[in-house]
């Protein structure tokens, strides 16, 4: 592994510590309600969920009014503020409504109709679970992989999410970036080889590296640092193209002055985080770029 691997290496640990005090690991609601699994789980909206359960209610299916949510999604639209995640760029499926909401709003009910629930739940392994949600319009490989991911961090699955990745166009990106010649060897080879040699890499290096409190880092967190790598570097090593060659950063990191919530993560991960004391109302440190 050459200078730009490391530099991979070195962000894993670096993006896991600066994680760790963001409030990305804000407590998320590991419930077994359906339609909060799937709408939860597809982060489509920028919805202010707390808000609209005050005002409409639980976000359950058997409850749950899509023409209300509809107008909800369509009065924010119309007085400009944003309902879209700006993390994936998300095409409308061809349902025929006039608003790109409405669609992704008749998307889910029509997977509702479907029963993909219960598909999901006697699905064989993830993989299968992929191949579903995959099948519905306006989803591509990536999304579809990231919402298997999700709804395998919820009560509703509970696979290995070891033994599936599929790699995203920043992953790929990031992997360019990374390895000079792979032999045709595929992403999803590359991304399974750093998981299973993580812990020599480190050792190779003198890193210290426990993962997320004892947890290695999986496929998808390696997809994921591959992403991160695609990005961070075009500051730090602006000389590297990748296959992407795109050279600018869609979005830096706003602070938000909010106090950090309790951590949580899937029961099933048995992760002992309970001793640990996270700085609340701290700033996080300045953008350093020679930490990579």
């Amino acid at each position: 592994m050459d200078d730009q691997d490391l530099t991979s290496i070195l962000f894993s640990v670096q993006v896991t510590k600066s994680e760790k005090n963001r409030e990305y690991w804000a407590t998320r609601p590991w419930i077994s309600s359906d339609l909060v699994n799937v709408v939860r789980s597809l982060d489509v909206f920028v919805l202010p969920w707390e808000e609209f359960r005050e005002g409409h209610g639980p976000v359950v299916w058997c409850n749950l009014d899509l023409d209300l949510l509809n107008q909800t999604l369509t009065s924010l639209h119309g007085r400009g503020q944003s309902i879209y995640s700006a993390a994936y760029i998300m095409p409308p499926p061809a349902f025929g409504k006039e608003r790109k909401h409405s669609n992704h709003l008749a998307l889910l009910s029509r997977m509702m109709v479907d029963r993909l629930p219960d598909r999901l739940r006697q699905a064989p392994d993830l993989k299968t679970v992929y191949e579903h949600i995959l099948a519905y319009p306006g989803l591509g490989p990536f999304l579809a992989f990231q919402y298997a991911i999700d709804l395998n961090y919820s009560e509703l699955l509970d696979f290995d999410e070891s033994a599936f990745v599929v790699a995203g166009p920043g992953a790929l990106d990031g992997i360019s970036k990374c390895f000079i010649e792979t032999n045709g060897r595929s992403a999803e080879w590359l991304i399974r080889w750093v998981t299973e040699r993580q812990s020599i890499e480190f050792a190779k290096r003198g890193l210290s590296f426990n993962g997320l409190f004892g947890r290695p880092l999986q496929p998808i967190d390696c997809q994921n640092l591959f992403c991160e790598v695609s990005k961070y570097t075009r500051v730090v090593h602006p000389e590297l193209q990748g296959n992407a060659k795109r050279q600018r950063i869609k979005q830096a990191y706003k602070k938000n002055q909010r106090p950090l919530a309790p951590l949580a993560f899937p029961p099933r991960w048995k992760l002992d985080c309970d001793s640990l004391e996270l700085p609340v109302t701290d700033p996080m440190p300045p953008y350093q770029p020679s930490l990579l």
